[in-house]
């Protein structure tokens, strides 16, 4: 099942896991929608409970991309 956690972003509207198939989908609030393979169900669910949610984003994204 997927999760979705709302940013407070002026460009990120949210972002969703689908730990089915370890894709991560950055949603724009223009509409752009950007999937990532990333399967990591413990990495998201740090991004679920942090207050600064962005910031583990970039550092979750870096670190899989960088």
């Amino acid at each position: 099942m997927k999760q979705t956690v709302s940013l407070n972003h002026k460009q990120i509207a949210c972002v969703s896991y689908d730990p089915d198939d370890g894709s991560l989908t950055i949603i724009y609030h223009r509409g752009e929608r950007r999937r990532h393979p990333f399967a990591d169900t413990a990495a998201f669910q740090t991004l679920l409970e942090d207050s600064n949610k962005v910031d583990i984003l970039c550092q979750l994204l870096s670190r899989r991309f960088g």
